[in-house]
């Protein structure tokens, strides 16, 4: 089993070097290859980048300074717009930023970095951005991920994906428990969250890895992680760390989303 596994993977790489992500059928005559395309328009964004940060910052600045009362005490109604007006400028960022990395990762702009390390600690590490979400909700996060597991792989692109699977089941559960594990090994480790969420029906669940899915109904008010988050982890996934994603899940019946990478990482 794990022997087939490990050919499974060994022949996704190796099929990575020259195909990227949307070619899987040769482009058509006078388009170039996707990964071609990515590079051409990464300055592009990165200007773009430039350009929104600066007036992205002053939002975020002068409205934390509006909602710490430096300008005079707020009434709920002016709270509840502010946090709004902060929060959808923070996304905005997050956005530029997914697009930049998906950008670099389709074009195969980004260094691999492998190292040991526990995995138990990466997701601990990976789960800090959305505890204050968790936390309002009541949620707790089950790591059942076990202690002595100990992964060799791209460390900064797992953690970044971890955390993307994380942040969307917070801001999607309801009650309860989010539940992270993990199974390896000689050839490969799947990591699997799951959450209470409102679930995906079928036609969700073909588009769910997609650029801009908006499959879910947001529950509590919650904005949605960014919809490239997850189109990200599938580029991460399949172009840096050798594996592949897939998710399960039924309406109301909360979703499992799963990453399944090389372990160790061979870099060629």
């Amino acid at each position: 089993m794990g022997g087939r596994r490990l050919r499974n993977l060994q022949e996704r790489r190796a099929a990575i070097k020259v195909v990227h992500l949307d070619d899987s059928r040769e482009a058509p005559p006078g388009r170039e290859p996707e990964g071609e395309r990515s590079q051409e328009e990464l300055p592009f964004v990165r200007a773009l980048g430039h350009e929104l940060r600066s007036p992205l910052n002053t939002i975020v600045g002068f409205s934390d300074m509006l909602l710490q009362g430096l300008s005079g005490d707020l009434n709920e109604e002016q709270i509840d717009f502010l946090t709004r007006v902060r929060g959808a400028a923070q996304r905005l960022g997050a956005l530029h930023g997914d697009a930049i990395e998906i950008l670099k990762v389709q074009a195969g702009l980004v260094d691999t970095e492998v190292s040991r390390f526990s995995l138990r600690e990466l997701v601990e590490s990976a789960a800090r951005p959305s505890e204050e979400i968790r936390e309002a909700k009541g949620l707790k996060l089950d790591d059942r991920v076990p202690a002595e597991l100990i992964v060799e792989t791209d460390r900064p692109h797992l953690r970044r994906c971890v955390a993307a699977y994380l942040d969307n089941a917070a801001r999607y559960a309801k009650t309860g428990s989010i539940v992270v594990t993990a199974t390896g090994d000689d050839a490969s480790v799947r990591l699997t969250v799951r959450d209470s969420g409102v679930g995906i029906d079928a036609r969700g669940l073909e588009r769910v890895f997609e650029p801009f899915p908006r499959l879910r109904p947001r529950n509590d008010g919650e904005p949605a992680t960014t919809e490239l988050s997850l189109y990200l982890v599938r580029n991460i996934a399949e172009h840096v760390l050798g594996g592949d994603v897939s998710v399960n899940s039924a309406p109301d019946d909360g979703s499992e989303f799963s990453i399944e990478f090389e372990n160790p990482l061979r870099v060629s």
